[in-house]
């Protein structure tokens, strides 16, 4: 767990929301508003990370919904996981993710070498991530190295969708 130390407001918004840490199968989700906790990480860890970000969707003209791409809807919190414990941080609605305390920390996460950023489509997390830190109309860096388990799904299944195939993975002859 982090050493991370929560205004008495940040606190009652968290208990109202959730217990501070809630036990899930694969460990620990500590629900934070800053990315301070990042730092031992950055420090002295080598291997995979789990990274996925969730967006905020709303109606908009045309039947669509927003959060797909970028331009239609912003980031509303990131997961992180690390050796089985999971990092939510999430930020009031108003904020932008530059805003959010720590944030230097966690561009060094994205961009860190040694940390191998586990992602499913990471194509979409990069798009908002790179509008996210967009600077006059340049992308100042990339989420690097990723590892994505989408398109590592696509060459298990020899490039079939796994729904077609009763949604399990085949190694193999195939009928289809």
């Amino acid at each position: 767990m982090s050493n991370l130390r929560l205004s008495a407001k940040d606190e009652a918004y968290i208990s109202a929301a959730a217990p501070a840490s809630v036990s899930a199968p694969d460990g620990p989700v500590e629900y934070v508003r800053d990315f301070h906790w990042l730092a031992p990480f950055l420090a002295g860890f080598k291997g995979y990370s789990g990274f996925d970000i969730e967006t905020e969707v709303e109606d908009l003209p045309g039947g669509r919904r927003s959060g797909i791409l970028p331009h239609d809807g912003k980031v509303a919190c990131i997961q992180i996981e690390f050796n089985g414990a999971t990092w939510l941080v999430h930020w009031s609605k108003s904020k932008d993710i530059r805003d959010v305390p720590g944030v230097e920390l966690f561009q060094q996460y994205l961009q860190h070498p040694d940390i191998i950023k586990c992602i499913h489509n990471s194509v979409f997390e990069q798009m908002h991530m790179m509008k996210a830190f967009e600077q006059d109309g340049q992308y100042p860096f990339y989420i690097e190295p990723v590892h994505d388990t989408m398109l590592a799904e696509y060459v298990l299944a020899q490039g079939r969708s796994t729904t077609d195939m009763g949604g399990v993975f085949v190694v193999g002859d195939t009928d289809k």
